[in-house]
């Protein structure tokens, strides 16, 4: 029986499986993976305390982290930001996003233009 390569052996989309060698009496040091930060568009709401946004592309509901934004509320944005990892949403939301970027864009789904946009 030959060995397989790591080409054959994985799957479209699939990666790897790491291997580390651990020497005793020394600790593995484990790195975070970077977080790609994320695009999503739709209308800014705000709930509660909180600020929402249903993504028009993928239908999923965020939970959207700083409240500068709310400026934007009720109107159609691309947000930039990063997920949080661990940080639970609240309400119905898939996923809590730290914002980085919102720009307001054109009421019209095809074709809108970048109205305004705002950083932190």
């Amino acid at each position: 029986m030959s060995p397989r390569s790591s080409k054959s052996a994985t799957r479209k989309g699939c990666w790897p499986l790491g291997v580390a060698r651990i020497l005793p009496g020394t600790a593995p040091q484990i790195r975070a993976a970077p977080v790609r930060p994320s695009c999503l568009t739709g209308i800014l709401l705000v709930q509660g305390d909180g600020l929402f946004l249903t993504d028009e592309t993928a239908k999923v509901k965020v939970e959207l982290r700083d409240s500068l934004f709310e400026t934007f509320a009720g109107k159609r944005v691309q947000v930039t930001g990063s997920p949080l990892a661990g940080d639970k949403p609240t309400s119905d939301a898939v996923q809590a996003i730290q914002v980085a970027q919102v720009a307001a864009l054109a009421a019209a789904a095809a074709g809108g233009t970048t109205a305004g946009s705002r950083s932190p």
